[in-house]
């Protein structure tokens, strides 16, 4: 079948925007977060049941396989195929919370972290709390049956779904919150229920079945399908819906599911106990479980090694013996009086067992962030310090706690033997579930065969001598599937072949997943990782940035543009030069135009990779020596340009109050086909403001205004620079207004786009004028847009001098002077990226809080995408990317929206209809009719 009539049949099926066929986005979704590879034929987005169903069709009719993907978040290799990818994390995200927070209904496109923060408010949360939660969609927990550090095996995805409405390969749908439903399926589809039917009846009818079933769900046990189901329930549909949940997309569909939500618990009490050696901390296991300690997390020497020189981790870790271990225990209550009890239990429980060092316990969330995040600082350091071109293996276990000591053992041998320096062994010690992490290269068949023999070992480490579980809570996957008979035997390996038979007759859905006859299918589609830059190398492809990505739903996520530059420099390296020039065309639009560089990703990356200063990297690279040269001579002369922009903003808005701002935008439309680089006009774009200046000898401030304040700053509220001037003069507060800010800029417009030298020169004329306004340095600096602020605070030079955003001047020096009085509006916050990453976005809820009754934060706040005129260049950008947090702003039915950045409250503005301004507007004017700043 040609390619072209595979787009085409798709298409008739999906509108033609909801499949992708293009090279570039066949590979970018060729790879997951798991050590495997497969180049699909297709990436398709179905909007419905309806199409998922002709989809089904399709796939028997052509013989090509599908496979559901969501967050691609899975280390086991599910989410990746060589047929068609259906992919839901862009559909698929409505909701509904029931009972108060009791319950919750969600599709399986919706983050699962989102829900938690939905369900906040309630004190509820939901049970299975992966590491990947605010990454992992609903559909991946509920395919994996997903659990976590503190779940166990009682509050995972399988014991905490209420009902699963699923749909079938043949196209029969069951909602099991239907009271009839088991009759439907009875009636719809009679071969498949006779069929579970008498599965369930053989394995009743053999005791020795149902003693193995039982004991291996004793702890933690995601391999093969879950056989429980069949002794957990007795009607055929609730056995599917058991069944479904951990099937990883090869029974059929998962449309939605209503969770039972567990208990937030907000008292805590944290502590890091330190042993001499495994055992002995093994040992205390039993003790702390019956004390009810909510979580236990296990770590060798090995592992507490990798984060002990981290510059936060106590000096403690580096003095410990080379064979000691730790155990990082916390207590959850409702209520104080309950955490009383419960860390008295505690230290009744320490009496039974000797530490290295006194325990004690923190009740501080600061402490107790710095503790967990020794514990989650042990991936994110082996990823950063691996060498180039080595993945990153993380690998989970269970065995039963009595056994656990010794097998922690056995696998510190193992590693050793196979030269596994840098193995590490962490885990969930509660519930016997062990994570181990390593490096690994799949360049050469002896790299194959290395990592081969380590997982037979390991796999006849757990099942034959411990009885434990080859994987227990990353699912089976592809590195599994070989071993699933081994781990339950003939008899039952034989009974989930026919249960995929049953439901999934012509194997269209996620074939060699859980069920592969292969013995080598754990080492077959293994990824390499070509070089590509320093900057991001170190990339472990685990997806936990493309939450933040503003062009997640647009064209490529962070992990996407890694991936696409490994397949040019494979390319390359192969001699394909046809390939990676494809590649490299449609970068560009996919890749580097539509990057934010906004930095958020930076902030997710478990090793720290900030993907936009490698797109910035390509940017200088693709830009020509003329261009360079025009840049610096704007640098140099950035008052002159200046001028030239605000000049033609002001034609704009003329044309727009003669022709119309829809006439206008259309014209601009038809222009940028001319030339992309031409701006498209925004109907909620600013004015330029009036130049204004104020020099004083004895001033306390020095005012620097942004230079996207000096060309937008004027809107129907006024102008921005007298807004701050007003609330200082009114607060007491003399400022200086340099006439000679007019022709200066920090530099990021410049470095965002890859103009290095030019940024330079700006950072240079910056740092000698700020000489000059503070005396040197004994006068504050003030800057009215959180993205200047943040690149100013970063410069070499910054330390020098005192800079401050605006925002935190208004809520530290001049809310307490003037008295803000609540007002009667409903407001909605964009708190900024720059903002986030400079620690200083809690100051936006503080402020928006002493000055309106009604403060609404938008759980889906993220990059608007604006990207400082990257929303003129690419418009698609941020209206792409506010889509989720314009919805929630408009069912919130607020009356103003605020932020610290123009361009974002423009974005912000156009997603949601209602006005965004600077948050100095609402202090402005809760603050107009006040009392005097105090002496």
């Amino acid at each position: 079948m040609t390619d072209e009539l595979l787009r085409n049949e798709l298409c008739s099926i999906c509108s033609p925007e909801n499949v992708a066929s293009s090279l570039i986005v066949r590979l970018a979704y060729s790879r997951d977060a798991s050590s495997y590879s497969m180049v699909p034929r297709a990436i398709v987005r179905p909007d419905t049941l309806k199409h998922i169903i002709q989809l089904f069709d399709w796939s028997v009719k052509r013989k090509i396989a599908l496979t559901f993907r969501a967050a691609g978040t899975s280390l086991s290799g599910q989410s990746v195929g060589d047929g068609i990818i259906i992919e839901i994390a862009r559909k698929w995200r409505e909701f509904e919370v029931l009972d108060n927070g009791l319950r919750i209904r969600a599709q399986p496109g919706i983050i699962a972290g989102r829900l938690n923060a939905i369900l906040k408010p309630y004190s509820r949360k939901l049970g299975p709390d992966p590491a990947s939660v605010n990454t992992c969609t609903i559909g991946g927990i509920l395919a994996n049956n997903s659990s976590g550090m503190c779940c166990g095996v009682q509050e995972n995805s399988y014991h905490t779904v209420e009902s699963l409405a699923f749909l079938l390969p043949d196209g029969t749908f069951v909602n099991t919150a239907n009271n009839d439903a088991d009759d439907r399926l009875q009636k719809d589809n009679p071969l498949l229920y006779e069929g579970i039917a008498l599965l369930r009846q053989e394995i009743l009818s053999d005791s020795s079945l149902c003693e193995l079933i039982r004991r291996k769900y004793q702890i933690k046990n995601t391999i093969g399908y879950s056989l429980n189901a069949f002794l957990d329930a007795e009607k055929p549909t609730d056995i599917l819906a058991k069944l479904f949940i951990g099937s990883e997309g090869t029974l059929g569909f998962i449309a939605e599911a209503t969770f039972r939500t567990i208990a937030d618990k907000q008292f805590k009490s944290t502590a890091m106990l330190y042993f001499a050696d495994v055992p002995a901390a093994c040992r205390a296991i039993v003790p702390l479980q019956k004390a009810r300690a909510t979580a236990i997390e296990l770590m060798d020497r090995s592992a507490l090694r990798s984060v002990e020189d981290a510059t936060d981790s106590p000096a403690t870790i580096r003095s410990l013996p080379k064979t000691a271990a730790a155990l990082l225990i916390e207590f959850q209550a409702n209520t104080k009086d309950e955490l009383d009890y419960l860390e008295k239990q505690g230290k009744t429980a320490f009496a039974l067992f000797n530490t290295l060092h006194p325990v004690s316990f923190t009740r501080d969330v600061k402490e107790q962030n710095a503790l967990w995040k020794i514990r989650k600082g042990m991936l994110p350091t082996i990823g950063a310090t691996r060498n180039s071109g080595t993945g990153l293996i993380n690998e989970d276990i269970a065995f039963p706690i009595e056994k656990l000591a010794d097998a922690v053992s056995d696998l510190q041998i193992i590693f050793q033997r196979f030269g596994y320096e840098q193995a590490i062994i962490f885990g969930h010690a509660k519930d016997g579930n062990l994570h181990f992490v390593l490096t690994q290269k799949f360049d050469t068949d002896e790299d194959i065969a290395k990592f081969d023999a380590l997982m037979q070992e390991v796999a006849s480490l757990v099942i034959d001598k411990y009885g434990g579980s080859f994987k227990a809570e990353h699912g089976t996957g592809r590195n599994a599937a070989p071993f699933v008979e081994k781990e339950w035997g003939a008899k039952l390996y034989e009974i989930m072949k026919r249960l995929k038979s049953l439901i999934d007759p012509h194997n269209i859905l996620n074939p060699g997943i859980i069920l592969n006859d292969d013995p080598k299918a754990h080492v077959r589609f293994v990824k390499t990782y070509p070089k590509v830059d320093p900057l991001v190398d170190k990339c472990i492809e685990c997806g936990f940035c493309e939450l933040h990505c503003p062009s997640r739903d647009l064209t490529l996520t962070p992990r996407h543009r890694i991936i696409i530059q490994r397949e040019i420099s494979a390319a390359i390296a192969n001699g394909d030069r046809q390939k990676a020039s494809e590649l490299e065309q449609d970068f560009l639009y996919a890749g580097i135009e539509t990057c934010a560089t906004d930095g958020m990703c930076g902030v997710a990356c478990p090793v720290g990779i900030d993907t936009g200063e490698y797109i910035k990297k390509l940017r200088q690279k693709s830009h020509s020596a003329m261009s360079h040269k025009s840049a610096d001579f704007i640098a140099r002369n950035f008052g002159l340009a200046l001028r030239f922009v605000r000049l033609g903003i002001s034609l704009g808005h003329a044309q727009a109050k003669i022709l119309g701002n829809k006439s206008v935008i259309s014209l601009t439309k038809k222009l940028k086909i001319l030339h992309k680089s031409i701006p498209q006009w925004n109907s909620s774009l600013t004015s330029a403001p009036k130049q204004r200046y104020l020099e004083y000898n004895n001033a306390e401030v020095v005012y620097f205004p942004s230079c996207i304040g000096r060309m937008l700053g004027k809107n129907v509220e006024g102008e921005l620079q007298e807004i701050v001037l007003q609330l200082c003069n009114r607060a007491g507060i003399t400022v200086k207004l340099p006439h000679e800010a007019f022709s200066l800029c920090c530099g990021l417009p410049f470095s965002s786009k890859g103009y290095d030298e030019a940024s330079k020169i700006a950072k240079i004329n910056m740092e000698n004028a700020v000489e000059r306004w503070t005396n040197g340095g004994k006068i504050p600096i003030i800057l009215d847009a959180n993205s200047c602020s943040h690149s100013l605070k970063n410069y070499d030079f910054s330390q020098k001098y005192k800079m401050y955003d605006v925002i935190e001047l208004a809520a530290n020096a001049l809310m307490p002077r003037l008295n803000p009085v609540k007002l009667p509006k409903k407001v909605a916050l964009h708190p900024t990226c720059s903002a986030i990453r400079s620690g200083i976005a809690n100051y936006f809820e503080i402020i928006a809080k002493a000055c309106a009754e009604e403060v609404f934060m938008p759980i889906s706040t993220g990059c608007c995408g604006f990207a400082g005129d990257r929303g003129f260049i690419a418009p698609e950008l941020p209206e792409s990317a506010t889509l989720d947090e314009a919805h929630d702003v408009r069912m919130a039915e607020c009356s103003n929206g605020y932020s610290g950045n123009i361009t974002c409250e423009i974005a912000m503005s156009e997603a949601t209809g209602i006005q965004y301004r600077s948050i100095l507007y609402l202090l402005e004017e809760a603050t107009r009719d006040t009392n005097l700043h105090s002496p």
